[in-house]
């Protein structure tokens, strides 16, 4: 996929206001398996990277969007504050407010638009 053609953060921003509870599907960048993650977005409360002081890269600048996600959808064991960063090219679907929108060529479009 293009630069061009990749979604962005900001185009995630524009269907799920920040806080807001969604559910994203997406492909994982270490290993391409698919995965759905259930939680909020734009959480920062408690996001501490490696320095222990909060993250130490901007999200936006690799294309990540920070989740937080809940615990039913949590890895078991371990210790988990709920924290990701989504890689937003990765992004297939979106569900909020009850609406799901699907990644066309770097767009979110509604699916009933489809």
């Amino acid at each position: 996929m293009s630069k061009d053609t990749e979604l962005k953060v900001s185009d995630v921003y524009e269907v799920v206001k920040s806080g807001g509870f969604a559910s994203i599907n997406f492909n994982k960048r270490s290993d391409g398996s698919n995965r759905t993650v259930v939680g909020r977005v734009g959480v920062r409360k408690h996001l501490v990277g490696p320095s222990g002081k909060g993250a130490s890269y901007s999200f936006r600048d690799k294309n990540l969007l920070s989740f937080w996600i809940t615990e039913e959808t949590r890895r078991e064991g371990g210790r988990d504050n709920g924290y990701r960063a989504l890689p937003c090219e990765g992004i297939q679907w979106v569900r909020a407010d009850k609406v799901t929108y699907e990644n066309h060529d770097g767009q979110l479009i509604p699916v009933e638009a489809v």
